[in-house]
């Protein structure tokens, strides 16, 4: 997570929208669909949490809010190195899929 403590928020949710294209389209998707829908009303442990989400790697976070398990990870691990898979982030990441959800139910058909 990175020192935003000089940034107002509107500064801050610029960056986070920033960080959140992932050069994966579903990645984008879902990742700003949490910073709209959730960002202002998350608490501070909510927010270091989806930041820390976004340091993963591309194939990890798309596991992650897809619900797959990247390959060789065991879906349970303990391992720091593996620590998308910690419970602590089910939470937010339920609320990211959950977004992503609902925003392509929104979506006008093309």
């Amino acid at each position: 997570m990175s020192d935003d403590s000089d940034l107002n928020a509107s500064q801050q949710k610029a960056r986070l929208r920033w960080r959140c294209r992932r050069g994966m389209r579903e990645l984008d998707q879902a990742m700003l669909a949490y910073l709209e829908e959730h960002w202002d009303s998350a608490g501070e442990e909510e927010r270091g949490i989806f930041e820390e989400l976004l340091d993963l790697q591309e194939p990890v976070l798309y596991a992650c809010v897809t619900g797959k398990t990247p390959a060789g990870v065991p879906a349970a691990s303990n391992d720091p190195h593996h620590k998308h898979t910690e419970v602590r982030y089910q939470a937010v990441i339920d609320k990211i899929s959950t977004s992503l959800v609902s925003r392509n139910t929104k979506a006008p058909a093309t």
